[in-house]
């Protein structure tokens, strides 16, 4: 059996047409030399991309090169199309059958939803099998016209209220005033900065920051083990920059007992709900942790990282 203390790093394929998500840098802390990268597909890209050399990919290979993953001499699971797991599911079950007790799944939402929700149930899977797990994903940046205001896909001009305003051409000065002849130059990252420094994606719209790392994780109550001594509940402590979101929700039909320490918004012997979201949106105050437990049920934790 694996070292419990060793972790396991799932990296899924990225959505079609998005973005890949950076892989190393959804790792908290980095890559360490005791984590065992196991690639779920299409996921070989992203780290291949990043010089990144997995221990194993896993999946039906429709997205990846299983030819050229072997010739790199890369191990290889490969499992049928038709399978009633997903490739993330098997990187999992994989993870679990050596032994592993921290589990760090970069990237793996956004897309079709179908996929994102897969990828949760894959994270209360863990939870179920009492490793520490969590999913670390890259939000990026709203894209923006010169003039400050989103824009949303159908190339609509927004402002921040969401309310859709009409397109006029803006000329601005070094003072911050668009100009006509900007230059634009890409960061490491791919993203295009123009010589105002500011953010700026392929179309040369200005992005208001660089985006930011969400983690999901997940928080038991105390459990009803068939044929052993429950599981007492044990709080979970994770901080954040002062001003930072988090959010907390059920992810039982009831969660009670809820306690939120150290926050904007506290609880103390709360019920949460799956059906009314009262936990969304609470917010870092200081550099000290967040405490959260729940006496029963199971919360589901997303926090700007």
């Amino acid at each position: 059996m694996k070292d419990t203390l060793s972790r396991f790093v799932i990296v899924p394929g990225s959505p079609a047409g998005s973005t890949p998500e950076p892989v190393a840098s959804c790792i908290p802390g980095g890559l360490g030399e005791d984590d065992y990268i196991c690639c779920a597909d299409g996921g070989y890209a992203r780290c291949v991309a990043e010089g990144i050399r997995p221990d194993i990919v896993i999946g039906d290979f429709d997205s990846a090169d299983l030819e050229a993953v072997r010739a790199a001499g890369i191990a290889t699971e490969v499992s049928p199309s038709d399978k009633d797991d997903t490739d993330t599911m098997l990187c999992v079950k994989h993870g679990v059958s050596l032994g592993f007790g921290r589990f760090t799944i970069a990237g793996g939402l956004g897309g079709e939803f179908s996929h994102t929700m897969a990828n949760l149930q894959a994270l209360s899977f863990l939870a179920d099998m009492e490793c520490c797990a969590e999913i670390v994903t890259w939000i990026p940046g709203q894209a923006r016209d010169d003039s400050g205001l989103v824009r949303d896909d159908s190339e609509r001009t927004r402002d921040d209220s969401g309310l859709a305003r009409d397109d006029s051409e803006r000329t601005r000065d070094d003072s911050g005033l668009v100009r006509d002849d900007r230059g634009l130059a890409r960061d490491d990252s791919g993203l295009v900065r123009d010589d105002s420094e500011r953010i700026r994606d392929d179309s040369g719209r200005a992005r208001d920051d660089g985006g930011r790392f969400e983690r999901l994780f997940m928080a038991d109550g105390e459990a009803v083990r068939v044929g052993r001594e429950p599981k007492p509940a044990s709080p979970i402590l994770f901080a954040g920059t002062p001003g930072a979101k988090f959010s907390v929700f059920s992810y039982a039909e009831r969660s009670s007992g809820v306690v939120i320490q150290n926050a904007k918004y506290e609880l103390n012997d709360a019920v949460l709900t799956q059906s009314y979201p009262v936990g969304v949106r609470n917010e870092f105050i200081n550099e000290e942790a967040v405490t959260v437990s729940v006496r029963f049920g199971r919360l589901l934790i997303v926090a700007e990282r």
